[in-house]
């Protein structure tokens, strides 16, 4: 897994959003970042991609991994540990 996040490189077009569809061919890694978000992968395989402001807590869990918590009361946990998710957010 990477350590630090990446940017996927989309360049805002006309209207200030990234055209992701030009790069349909390109698979997000976790930890990619595409303009505010950065794509992550939970222990289920979802792909998730979050902007830092819609993250309210980062919890380590005892599996050496770590929980998101979100809008709405909603938990996403992750294998990857808190130091890489704030690097990843920052």
């Amino acid at each position: 897994m990477p350590t630090d996040a990446k940017d996927f490189g989309a360049q805002p077009d006309a209207s200030g959003t990234a055209d992701l569809a030009a790069r349909s061919n390109d698979r997000l890694e976790a930890g990619t970042r595409c303009g505010r978000y950065v794509v992550v992968f939970d222990v289920e395989g979802r792909r998730h991609a979050l902007s830092a402001g819609s993250v309210s807590a980062i919890c380590d869990d005892e599996s050496g991994g770590c929980i998101l918590l979100i809008g709405g009361g909603r938990m996403v946990r992750l294998d990857e540990p808190m130091e890489v998710l704030l690097r990843w957010f920052t």
